[in-house]
């Protein structure tokens, strides 16, 4: 035959095919039918070595693959391939620990490759294993990696050479220079996506170890994008993440409520000085950005122009690539300082805390008197304008960071069983806020944690505290009967399954089953059931099929009345509207109540926007500032927030001034329909009315209810 059968060849094929298949059984039996038969081809049996270290790999068996790459390497005809085998040979006995072999298997990679790339990968990891190898120091190591670092052949493979440093400088237990090589390598990523990855993730690991989990988070954020989802570590990696998105959150509320605490008690001059130097600094980075981009427009000149001076055809019509274009790139540049202002070129440049807490760490500067003397009040007030000042915003500060303390304290133990750490916050809690509404859960939580890490005398101490002051609270229920939480949670699957029973029959159309299911629950499970509410508007709304309209009514005002700030009000309150009934009259109320406010349309008004949280007043104010430039900027509207005390609580309150009569403030609270996105987020539930001069002194002096007020609005605005 003039050519060589490809049965051999064939064979050859379906073993590789096996392998990608991970049917590893059927390509051994091939290998070994080609390798026992006396009559294979020499070409096919070079072949069968380096696929045996191949499938060997596959079935993560690395060490049995050392003597198939061995032999492979003798056997190859081409020197390419001696050389990758010798560098997967070299990385084997790498990981192995055998690093004097793993360096002469190196050094013979850099004798047979003729790519690039392989000899520098090949000199860089000789570095490492000359001194792991005792052959050099972990000085000689590191200045051969720096001696290629100033290699300009190296340019691109710098983010390797620094992932080296890196590992040199673990090894030798210096961890702060580990990190600022990792950092560097990140900085010096190029088009290596799977460098990124080592360096990222190396970088959160520590950081993870050290408790930084703001700046873990971080970097397993930039390992997770750069991976590929077939990575066997990105599941971990993506559950690292997670786990720290809300750590991290309140880490950084904490630091900045604190930072905008310790600017707040700052003398007037003392201010001044700090708005100054967030002007300098904000001054230099526009000069340097706006250098950069001369810079960087001078030499796209100067390579269009020698591009065109030797009749480059695709230079020859301009190009509708935004960048080349002048007025695009200015334009942007000005979209952008108008949103977010001057923004050095950083990572988590959008966090707002950033440039305050840093400048607020790195103190006054030197000399910044001319520069405190040259800014102007309005400008204080700019830079500032986060910075509380009334009481409303300095609770709003504090009750920012007890929540954010309280859910640190949780998300320590839960989410990352680093009990340590979760005493640490707490205890600062509770040092910090004694007495606080967090006190309950910050106690409970110490005392598990503690109970955890054996702490015997700390954990009885948190629970004997639990249980002198909060003795009906569910968590001295649980300490001191261990069956409660089973107990409890039968009884509320008993109340879920009656009202489930309740509500079929009422679907079924026997509302008389249903109107006597839902009356029956408060006596069979008590008011305090949490599905009373639904009971009630079940009740109701049974009420209504089965005695007709008024009834109804009246069974929907009792809802509203009985169950405040529940969706079960909504709901009943939504059903009266389409019935065209007002809720001004319920029932347990006064009528006299409502009387105290007067019918004043003509006089001037404001807009109250009442909010459910008093932790999202700086934000809902800031919004509501930025609609009224937006669509009210030549009206003159004033923008404050106060608190309405009523009894023990105490109600947040945005109040916008000032409009002509009722009229006009109904006329901004229709354009606030229109124009809702661009309102306060959806996120901050809120109620919007508007009121009279004389109501609003009576609603604070007097009434001290919204609730009432609402009453009244209802009747006499809608």
């Amino acid at each position: 035959m003039k050519h060589r059968p490809v049965y051999q060849d064939a064979k050859l094929w379906l073993a590789k095919t096996f392998i990608e298949r991970d049917n590893y059984d059927g390509a051994q039996r091939l290998i070994a039918q080609l390798n026992d038969d006396p009559g294979t081809f020499d070409a096919i049996r070079k072949d069968l070595t380096p696929l045996q270290a191949y499938l060997l790999l596959k079935q993560n068996q690395a060490e049995l693959a050392i003597a198939p790459l061995e032999q492979a390497i003798e056997t190859a005809d081409k020197r390419a391939d001696k050389a990758r085998y010798a560098f997967i040979l070299a990385q084997l006995q790498q990981q192995a620990g055998n690093s004097d072999r793993a360096y002469a298997n190196f050094e013979r990679v850099v004798k047979l490759t003729n790519e690039y790339e392989m000899e520098f990968n090949a000199k860089m990891n000789m570095a490492q294993n000359a001194w792991a190898s005792g052959r050099g120091s972990a000085e000689d190591a590191v200045a051969n990696l720096n001696k290629m670092l100033k290699d300009e052949k190296n340019t691109e493979y710098k983010d390797q050479i620094y992932y080296a440093l890196a590992n040199i400088a673990l090894k030798a237990g210096d961890r702060q220079t580990a990190i600022e090589n990792l950092t560097l390598s990140l900085e010096n990523s190029t088009s290596s996506n799977s460098q990124k990855v080592e360096s990222s993730l190396k970088l959160a690991q520590l950081y993870y170890e050290d408790e930084d989990f703001v700046a873990a988070k971080q970097y397993f954020d930039i390992a997770l994008q750069a991976m590929q989802d077939t990575d066997k570590r990105y599941k971990e990696v993506e559950r690292l993440s997670k786990n720290l998105t809300d750590i991290a959150k309140n880490i950084e509320i904490i630091a900045l409520q604190d930072s905008l605490l310790r600017i707040a008690q700052m003398s007037e001059d003392e201010k001044k000085e700090f708005a100054a130097n967030i002007k300098k600094q904000l001054e230099e980075e526009r000069a340097a950005q706006q250098a950069q981009l001369v810079n960087e427009q001078i030499g796209n000149n100067r390579q269009v122009a020698d591009a065109r001076s030797i009749g480059t055809p695709a230079l020859q019509k301009e190009s509708s690539f935004f960048a080349y274009n002048d007025r695009s790139v200015k334009q942007g540049k000005r979209d952008f300082q108008r949103k977010w202002g001057s923004r050095s070129l950083t990572d988590n440049w959008r966090r707002s805390s950033q440039q305050s807490a840093a400048l607020i760490d790195q103190g006054t500067g030197t000399d910044t008197s001319a520069v405190a003397a040259a800014i102007t009040d309005d400008e204080v007030d700019n830079f500032l304008k986060g910075i509380p000042k009334t009481e409303a915003e300095f609770t709003v500060v504090h009750i920012k960071t007890r929540e954010a303390m309280i859910a640190l304290g949780k998300l320590y133990r839960d989410r990352l069983q680093n009990n340590e750490k979760a005493i640490e916050i707490l205890e600062e809690l509770n040092r910090r806020y004694p007495a606080s509404n967090e006190e309950l859960d910050s106690w409970y939580y110490l005392y598990l944690a503690h109970k955890d890490l054996n702490h015997s005398t700390e954990a009885k101490a948190y629970a004997d505290k639990i249980v002198a002051k909060y003795p009906n609270s569910t968590y001295a229920k649980v300490i001191q009967d261990p069956n409660y939480i089973v107990q409890a949670q039968n009884e509320e699957n008993k109340v879920i399954n009656y009202y489930n029973d309740a509500y079929a029959a009422f679907s079924k159309g026997d509302y008389q089953y249903a109107f006597n299911q839902s009356n029956s629950a408060r006596e069979k499970f008590g008011a305090t059931n949490p599905l009373q509410p639904k009971f009630a508007l079940l009740s109701a709304m049974s009420t209504g099929n089965l005695k007709g309209k008024n009834e109804y009514i009246s069974a929907l005002n009792e809802v509203v009345s009985k169950y405040p700030n529940t969706e079960e009000q909504k709901y009943a309150r939504e059903v009266l509207r389409l019935l065209g009934a007002s809720t001004g009259t319920l029932p347990g109320q006064q009528k006299i109540e409502t009387d105290q406010f007067e019918v004043q349309n003509d006089q001037v008004h404001s807009v109250i926007v009442v909010l459910e949280d008093v932790g999202s007043l700086n934000d809902c104010r800031n919004a509501v500032s930025d609609f009224n430039k937006k669509y009210h900027d030549l009206d003159k509207l004033r923008v404050t927030d106060v608190i309405l005390p009523s009894g023990e609580t105490r109600t947040p309150l945005i109040v916008v001034r000032r409009f002509k009569n009722k009229e006009d403030a109904l006329k901004y609270i229709t354009g606030i329909e229109r124009n809702t996105k661009d309102f306060i987020p959806a996120k901050f539930p809120y109620e919007i009315y508007a009121i009279s001069q004389t109501n609003y002194g009576k609603l604070f002096a007097t009434v001290k209810s919204v609730e009432v007020y609402k009453t009244f609005y209802d009747a006499n605005y809608r």
